[in-house]
């Protein structure tokens, strides 16, 4: 059966009050969005078609979702029109829309009086997966099996005298914590920061030098760990470095 491309055809819009301005911060770094401002609304289109049901765009306040057919407004999965878009809108890229002025309000660790919580919350999808939270017992059977080149591409690292990360792909069929990289952090899979706009901020005062793995936990913590301690990981590797760690 053909595929239906008819939803990634369609021409979607959103629109929001004005006073909800602050709201589309969240959005701002979906960099190919179009904003257009009349009256006191706001629209925005340019939107991919796994976009406009993500959970960022779901939680807008006062907002209506369009899409475009014949040069008439349906709402989203409406058969009905309600309206025309407004005649003569002056289309311009988010990021020149709504210039970001960075708060003065950071976390803890940017070195100020005041801060806010950088949180992770559920994501609508799910990332590519990079990296492998583990321990020793999980990922020995496999390691001292596995033909040399399934360990080619992996580099790893000891956190504890237990937990150990690997980096690189394909991860390694063994149980632990998935991890997939956004804006220089490994995130766990199926996770993302509460307000992804702030996320280059982080890494800039975080990791400056970008040096560092920052890997983040679930309950809103962070390890940073040096790209030089990284190893390649290889049957020998993991013995030796195991052994050292037992003694």
């Amino acid at each position: 059966m053909a595929k239906d491309f008819t939803n990634s055809l369609k021409t979607y819009y959103l629109n929001i009050e004005g006073s909800h301005i602050d709201s589309l911060a969240q959005i701002r770094h979906w960099e190919h969005l179009k904003v257009a401002f009349h009256q006191e609304e706001i629209w925005i289109t340019n939107f991919k078609p796994d976009e406009i049901e993500h959970a960022l765009i779901l939680s807008l306040p006062n907002k209506t979702i369009y899409y475009e057919e014949e040069s008439l407004l349906f709402p989203l999965k409406s058969l009905l029109p309600e309206k025309e878009l407004p005649k003569g809108l002056l289309w311009t890229p988010i990021t020149r829309a709504l210039p970001l002025e960075y708060p003065k309000l950071n976390h803890n660790y940017f070195g100020v009086n005041q801060n806010i919580s950088i949180k992770l919350i559920p994501a609508a999808t799910e990332q590519e997966t990079c990296a492998l939270l583990t321990t020793y017992k999980e990922a020995k059977g496999f390691i001292e099996t596995a033909p040399c080149h399934r360990l080619q591409h992996i580099k790893w690292v000891v956190i504890n005298d237990d937990k150990i990360v690997l980096l690189g792909t394909p991860i390694i069929p063994v149980a632990g914590e998935t991890y997939w990289f956004q804006q220089g952090f490994l995130l766990p899979n199926g996770y993302d920061f509460e307000l992804p706009i702030l996320a280059r901020t982080l890494e800039q005062k975080i990791n400056p030098f970008q040096s560092e793995i920052v890997i983040w936990f679930n309950d809103n913590t962070y390890i940073t760990i040096s790209k030089n301690s990284f190893q390649d990981l290889s049957i020998s590797s993991f013995r030796l470095t195991q052994a050292a760690h037992k003694s």
